[in-house]
């Protein structure tokens, strides 16, 4: 036994020294443990642009659609570049209600679904995967109604 150690103050210094040690360890430990283990998600794209120029996400639109048609006889070129590179070459394939185009997207490896964010995400219990949200790759939408002339609710 050393000097340090017989006396109770040297036994409090080694215990402290010892405590302080392996609470750094271990905080150090974990932190390492949870940069390895936690994956920050990067998208494969982020809008229309570069989803065509990744050429390997098919793009599924619900067959018969409002979007289908969007993309079939938009004015865009960038759309009409992505309907006949990404959705075109599936045409006879394409799913007949949101769900099935949903889960395709957790099924497939690389596929993509056009849906409203709102509408996709109320499927959410339905599904066997996490989405994400492209919000940069959208298509603006318009509502409007009609009312009588002279109407008070104008």
């Amino acid at each position: 036994y050393s000097f340090t150690t017989r006396m109770f103050s040297g036994r409090i210094v080694v215990l402290t020294t010892y405590c302080i040690g392996l609470i750094i360890i271990s905080s150090y430990s974990a932190s390492f443990l949870s940069y390895l283990m936690a994956r920050v998600f990067k998208p494969p794209f982020k809008n229309f642009r570069e989803l065509l120029n990744d050429g390997t996400y098919p793009l599924g639109v619900q067959a018969n659609s409002a979007e289908l048609d969007n993309f079939k006889n938009s004015p865009n070129k960038l759309m009409n570049e992505i309907y006949n590179k990404l959705i075109h070459p599936s045409i006879n394939t394409l799913p007949q209600s949101s769900l099935e185009g949903l889960n395709r997207v957790c099924a497939w490896r690389k596929y993509s679904w056009m849906i409203a964010e709102i509408n996709a995400f109320s499927y959410n219990k339905q599904l066997s995967c996490k989405l994400f949200p492209v919000s940069e790759a959208f298509i603006p939408g318009f509502a409007s109604m009609a009312i009588k002339k002279n109407s008070p609710y104008k």
